[in-house]
């Protein structure tokens, strides 16, 4: 479990954006940018766009916390709306921002690193954000875990966890 020096110390976006920038820093722009992987990459960055903003929404309107790197400053379980699809909505429009990114520079690199930040952010990140609302929510947050997955969806069982 996440108990290294790392977790809960590196915010999430530091670790989008350098995600994001490191295509560049190893050239990976081609010269002519293709059109239809811009039109797939402007589908995903646009969702990430409007899952991150419901939920910095939804975070605002409960008056708790946005900063990841304290949960226990964490006022309000927030279960509705966005979050009813997932538990971590912010971290999924990262990823979503990661992979479009990948897509337009149609660069395989770049969805590794999508793929890389999820890992990063569930075990630096996540598994301790959720040991925190464990212990500040009990049961609710159980029950809400059980019902709702990580990063995207719903299930009526506690595989979810």
């Amino acid at each position: 479990m996440a108990s290294s020096g790392l977790a809960l110390r590196i915010p999430p976006a530091v670790v989008c954006a350098i995600a994001i920038e490191l295509p560049y820093l190893y050239g990976s722009v081609p010269a002519n940018l293709n059109t239809l992987n811009i039109a797939f990459a402007a589908c995903f960055a646009l969702s990430g766009i409007v899952v991150g903003t419901l939920a910095i929404l939804q975070f605002k309107a409960h008056q708790t916390t946005v900063d990841p790197r304290d949960p226990a400053q964490t006022s309000s379980l927030i279960t509705s709306g966005i979050f009813r699809y997932s538990r971590n909505p912010i971290y999924l429009a990262m990823a979503l921002l990661i992979l479009a990114n990948g897509v337009a520079l149609e660069d395989w690199g770049g969805l590794i690193l999508a793929l890389l930040f999820c890992v990063y952010i569930q075990y630096f990140q996540i598994l301790p954000e959720e040991r925190a609302l464990r212990q500040t929510f009990g049961d609710a947050f159980i029950r809400y875990s059980q019902r709702t997955r990580r990063w995207l969806g719903i299930t009526t069982t506690d595989d979810a966890r």
